[in-house]
């Protein structure tokens, strides 16, 4: 990495140095302009103009480290027959948390610099340093939100005929309040669902966690999909932030077709057949969950061959000055004119039609295709 003082940042961080530099280097014409870091063994490397810290003069390294020991800026004299002298070399300290960096400025020496133009360059490199703890404040939460991502959202490694899209509401975070997921519960049959945490950011995120590992949890016990939801009902009034989630769960055989759903305050799936045409899976509706004792119902349909089925979060179509049901209409159009490609490719059109330009909330959705022989196809994908 060329700057160590950022070492423990991403390499992101190289940009604000960078730019700094170069508003730095535009302010006074210079003839070479550099910063200098030190890692924690005390090697210095730079950016900028020079090859290498070793290639530098021994006079311009000892000059760099008394900036960097004593925290102050520093301006060498060159030329002294003109009054006032003018300097030819400039530098000041960047403090970025526990390091100091060292902006150095070798100057054209036909413009004059001022007492002024140190205390400018001081007060710009301490701004830097700011905007640096600020990169790598970003970083860190950028780092842990996609680590959260990786190990609340759900599986990476996917069975043969899905594809899952998730996009965040939050751009620079990686995770929200939606999730999908997918249970191989032994045999043919398969457990899916897609949920819908109220709020967005790292806040749903941890209730979208906590409830998604229950789902799991509860499909893995061989529940049907409304014994899930039911008990899921529990588990929300337990959690706070929790009550009002909305969620689609289904339970599928990929050798007979059989589906079996039920659905807690969610929008209905979209089935579209081999011949483009399209159906709602809006049976066995109920409230969210954690918001009224009741019982949960089910509901039934059997996947001919070539199938595809969308489940999806209302991130996916719901748009201001646009109804949902309107939405809903222009999902099912994009899954009948798609539903002979590829799962993978199905969602990549969704994305491109649907969230292309811009969306405000979260958006997850989870795709599969019935195979088109009476035998379910095997091979996970990624």
């Amino acid at each position: 990495m060329p700057c160590a003082a950022i070492s423990r940042a991403s390499a992101a961080g190289m940009g604000p140095l960078r730019a700094g530099l170069a508003e730095l280097a535009t302010n006074w014409p210079v003839h070479h302009a550099m910063i200098v870091s030190w890692d924690l063994d005390g090697h210095g490397s730079l950016i900028g103009t020079g090859s290498s810290w070793a290639a530098l003069p021994p006079a311009t390294r000892a000059a760099i480290t008394r900036i960097r020991t004593t925290g102050r800026a520093h301006c060498q004299v060159g030329d002294r027959s003109v009054d006032p002298p003018r300097p030819t070399v400039a530098g000041a300290p960047i403090p970025f948390g526990s390091q100091t960096s060292v902006v150095w400025l070798e100057l054209d020496p036909g413009r004059a610099f001022r007492d002024e133009d140190t205390a400018l360059l001081s007060d710009l490199a301490g701004h830097l340093g700011q905007a640096l703890t600020r990169a790598r404040l970003f970083d860190e939460q950028r780092a842990v939100s996609l680590t959260l991502q990786r190990a609340i959202l759900g599986p990476t490694v996917l069975p043969a005929g899905f594809a899952v899209r998730y996009e965040p509401a939050v751009s620079h975070l990686a995770v929200g309040g939606d999730w999908y997921d997918i249970v191989e519960l032994g045999g043919d049959r398969i457990g899916v669902a897609v949920g819908d945490c109220v709020g967005s950011g790292l806040a749903s995120a941890a209730v979208m966690g906590q409830l998604r590992t229950a789902c799991r949890t509860l499909l893995l016990e061989n529940h049907t999909a409304s014994q899930v939801l039911s008990a899921m009902d529990r588990v929300a009034a337990l959690i706070p932030g929790a009550s009002f989630t909305t969620v689609f769960c289904a339970i599928l055989d990929r050798g007979s077709g059989a589906v079996c759903y039920s659905c807690a305050g969610h929008l209905p799936a979209i089935v579209a057949s081999a011949d483009g045409g399209t159906k709602l899976l809006d049976d066995a509706r109920g409230v969210p969950l954690a918001t009224t004792n009741v019982a949960r119902s089910e509901a039934g349909t059997m996947l001919a061959p070539g199938d595809t089925v969308l489940l999806y979060t209302d991130g996916l179509v719901e748009r201001r000055r646009c109804s949902l049901d309107d939405g809903i209409d222009r999902a099912r159009e994009i899954l009948a004119d798609t539903h002979h490609l590829a799962p993978a490719a199905i969602a990549e059109r969704l994305a491109e039609q649907l969230i292309g330009d811009g969306h405000d909330d979260d958006v997850a959705y989870l795709i599969y295709q019935h195979p088109t022989d009476s035998s379910p196809t095997e091979g996970p994908q990624r």
